[in-house]
């Protein structure tokens, strides 16, 4: 890869803690949204908004098909190199592979249910299917706007105005419908994505660099293809891995309440998630300028820089969970406290995971993809036989401590590892210099 004279430089702190802030604001935007549909609901609705949300989480981790996450390293590498040519090309072909996958993926989903009972959105996943190329393209979307550096803009329609908008939609409806249903509830979901790929839409066109747009493209479909195709597969798993108990708990012999409180628990639990995504989205482009440049001064300062923004706001958020996680809980209904020891199991986990979630980008990044996607696979293994073994002797509790022991063992071998190869990186460095 040609050199660039632009040097790497770490984020901003300024700019960290402006999308830490959004960040915090926009969690307190999607959870209303949660609160407002658990108690528009009940308990046993909720649990199939909830089931129904999460499986078309892992349907848009597949319909993504990893272009999203790959043009956090490959479209800021070409930038740096002034191949806008490939940059013009990596873009197009990313939508163009999304809108395939999602059309095709929602048509298997949708055409077994017309044909079974011939009643079309008879469950909120039927529905919500309609909705899954719009929640695809939205997602690459952001990712695309965050390859361009755009850091700010990204986390603004991610964090506050796609949240905002689903809250508002959901806050109409209900006021005005007498019966509020899972399905009606999965409804507002889709229009809150549809909105947010016109968002996405405006925001990507400001953001590119007019060399993007205008390059003619040119396509390496023999070299994207098997990259995304790692992203995508981890993708997948990691959202297997953050989703899965939820289902596999429904699919158990516990009490439906059980599975209620889970999901409010889960729900709050990995809101912390959203911290890692804020930041690690900002970190991501710069990342792949370092590794392109071996510029592993910059690298430790980012490094550094990241360890005190999001070790502080896990810090905080283990606290609030752990004194005020009832009184949180009671939020969606004095049914749901229950779940308050699920709460702080998944609390832990996610907060872990959020602590070290740039390990697993870095591997990957570096090249590392049957490391990362062999680790994840034993995670998501895991993760769907420790919640079938606790979930069916403890309920909601014993999924929560499966998800927290999995996160947690899961993001220390990323850890470890990465810290291995960066060890190898900076002494194979140094050892170059002395020679020269």
């Amino acid at each position: 890869m040609a050199n660039s004279d632009q040097s790497p430089t770490p984020p901003k702190s300024s700019e960290a803690i402006l999308l830490i802030a959004m960040s915090i604001v926009g969690v307190g935007i999607g959870y209303a949204a949660s609160i407002v549909t658990a108690r528009l609901l009940g308990p046993e609705g909720f649990q199939d908004y909830a089931v129904a949300v999460a499986t078309l989480g892992l349907m848009c981790a597949i319909a993504e098909a990893g272009t999203g996450k790959f043009s956090l390293k490959t479209l800021p590498g070409y930038a740096a190199s002034q191949q806008w040519s490939l940059a013009s090309g990596y873009w197009r072909f990313s939508l163009r592979t999304v809108l395939i996958v999602s059309i095709c993926l929602a048509v298997c989903v949708a055409l077994p249910e017309k044909l079974s009972d011939g009643k079309f959105g008879s469950h909120p996943l039927g529905v919500g299917v309609l909705f899954l190329p719009f929640a695809a393209l939205c997602g690459v979307g952001i990712d695309l706007i965050m390859a361009n550096r755009a850091a700010i803009s990204g986390m603004l329609i991610a964090r506050i105005l796609l949240p905002a908008t689903t809250l508002t939609i959901i806050l109409t409806v209900g006021s005005t419908m007498q019966q509020f249903t899972s399905t009606v509830a999965i409804l507002c979901y889709g229009a809150g994505a549809f909105s947010g790929l016109i968002y996405c839409t405006i925001a990507f066109l400001k953001s590119a660099p007019k060399q993007l747009l205008e390059t003619a493209p040119e396509y390496h479909f023999s070299e994207w293809l098997p990259q995304c195709a790692y992203f995508a597969v981890f993708s997948f798993l990691v959202s297997w891995t953050l989703k899965i108990s939820l289902v596999v708990l429904e699919l158990l012999p516990v009490p439906e309440a059980q599975v209620a409180c889970f999901a409010a628990a889960l729900d709050t639990g990995c809101l912390i998630l959203l911290l890692a995504k804020s930041t690690d989205k900002m970190f991501q482009p710069e990342m792949s300028v370092i590794l392109a440049k071996s510029s592993w001064d910059a690298g430790l300062e980012l490094r550094k820089n990241r360890y005190a923004l999001v070790g502080s706001g896990c810090s905080l958020f283990m606290l609030v969970m752990v004194l005020f996680g009832k009184s949180i809980l009671e939020l969606f209904g004095r049914e749901f406290v229950p779940g308050y020891p699920a709460l702080c199991f998944v609390s832990a986990g996610a907060s872990v995971q959020t602590m070290f979630s740039l390990a697993p980008a870095f591997l990957r990044f570096s090249g590392h993809n049957r490391f990362v996607i062999g680790t994840t696979i034993t995670g998501a293994v895991c993760m769907v036989s420790l919640t079938a073994l606790l979930g069916t002797f403890y309920g909601a509790t014993g999924a929560g401590i499966a998800f927290g022991l999995t996160m947690t063992v899961t993001s220390l071998a990323f850890l470890i590892r990465a810290n291995q190869h960066i060890s190898v990186l900076t002494d194979t460095d140094s050892n170059n210099t002395n020679l020269n």
